[in-house]
């Protein structure tokens, strides 16, 4: 006969046919079971019983006779530790959907949450936030952030503030935030933030706004950090952002920062790939400290004469030259304001021909005895020799009211 161990029906195993023909009965062992009751035994051995099985092979066997040294080892024996039961298949062990973050760490999946993120469904944009909760560190400083990042920030530009507030939370809780601006991936999400927490973005949070300001002031507070920042190859951006998206008080905080040390070093600073674009964003959006930033300019084009010549550096001279005129304008209409200035302005307006007669009286001859018209000419083609050439006496571009407004002899070097 057959042994199978019944521990718990139904049985795994299944005979084949050619085995049910050739076995009279099937003998079932289930120890400590209370598998007996179909047994055709009336006292069977205390946790032996013998199962019939349908069909073909009738009536059960009993363990009685040859078949009792056959129940009474299989009742000493150990049972199995598992019945060799075939695999099954379930509903429940089918592959289920990806999670929001392992469809953010691909390149398919990423394109396919910025796409659902842009269609404007406030459900699924709000179902894709709460799937990144957690993972924000993940999205700068691992594998994963080559797509994931993408992700992120835009949430951050399509999402209200109050339900992205969690970006902020997770970068706070780093110890050296100005590491993570300096990061590939980190300085794009912590652009982001500059952007949409201080210009109005849809849905004011105040924690929201509270939150940037200490991640800002944290970014702020280290004045050696923050002068690597400008220098670093990412870090730059996250402080040219701060300059044109922070308060007064923040872009004066990095002017300080900029100018904090020698001429040189401001020169080294305007010659470098990346701090020369700091150099342009203060000088154009830190209106409060803008003659301060030129008249360094100037100084270091004075101690450095490669600085011009500079891939870099020239860039920063020809933003000095197009906030310096607006500049003399103005300071020239300033001093044309007042009545005495006024009056000196128009004595000088017209010059005398030799001897101190006035043009009339020179037979229609301007100064020098030169035709009207021609003195204008000549002077207008001067000023672009003397242009060329680099400038002469107080500097091309130079004015009175240009040193008025600096409050020294200014000497322009020539737009590179």
């Amino acid at each position: 006969p057959m042994l199978i161990w019944g521990g718990a029906p139904p049985l795994c195993g299944v005979m084949p046919p050619a085995a049910a023909q050739a076995a009279p009965a099937v003998v079932v062992v289930a120890p400590w079971s209370t598998a007996a009751s179909a047994s055709t035994s009336p006292e069977p051995a205390p946790g032996v019983g013998a199962f019939p099985m349908a069909g073909a092979l009738g009536a059960g066997a009993t363990c009685d006779g040859p078949r009792a040294a056959i129940c009474a080892a299989a009742a000493e024996s150990p049972p199995p530790k598992d019945p060799p039961c075939a695999p099954t298949t379930s509903p429940a062990s089918e592959p289920s959907e990806p999670s929001i973050w392992e469809q953010a760490s691909s390149k398919e999946g990423a394109a396919s949450l910025q796409s659902q993120l842009s269609s404007g469904d406030m459900d699924v944009q709000r179902r894709i936030a709460r799937g990144l909760r957690g993972h924000v560190k993940e999205a700068w400083d691992t594998p994963a952030a080559l797509h994931a990042n993408f992700v992120v920030q835009k949430c951050i530009e399509v999402l209200p503030s109050s339900e992205t507030v969690f970006v902020i939370e997770e970068i706070l809780k780093e110890s050296d935030i100005p590491a993570v601006a300096c990061n590939k991936y980190g300085c794009r999400i912590i652009q982001r933030l500059l952007e949409h927490f201080t210009s109005g973005h849809p849905g004011p949070n105040e924690r929201a706004s509270l939150l940037v300001l200490t991640l800002v002031r944290r970014i702020l507070q280290d004045e050696a950090k923050l002068r690597e920042m400008m220098f670093d190859r990412f870090g730059n951006f996250v402080v040219q952002c701060m300059l044109e998206h922070g308060t007064q008080e923040q872009k004066a905080r990095i002017v300080s920062a900029l100018l904090d040390g020698t001429t040189e070093d401001f020169a080294t600073g305007m010659k470098h790939i990346s701090c020369s674009n700091v150099v342009q964003h203060a000088i154009k959006n830190c209106k409060e400290r803008q003659a301060d930033l030129i008249r360094r300019c100037l100084d270091a084009s004075e101690a450095d004469p490669h600085l011009t010549k500079s891939n870099y550096g020239s860039f920063v001279i020809r933003e000095v030259h197009r906030w310096m005129r607006p500049m003399a304008i103005s300071a020239s209409r300033s001093a044309q304001a007042s009545p005495a200035a006024h009056a000196a302005s128009s004595a000088s307006a017209a010059p005398l021909a030799p001897g101190g007669s006035s043009p009339v009286a020179c037979g229609g001859m301007g100064a020098a005895g030169v035709a009207p018209g021609v003195q204008p000419m000549q002077q207008s083609l001067r000023r672009k020799r003397r242009g060329r050439r680099g400038g002469r006496g107080r500097g091309a571009g130079s004015s009175p009211a240009m040193e008025a407004e600096f409050g020294m002899p200014v000497k322009v070097p020539s737009a590179p």
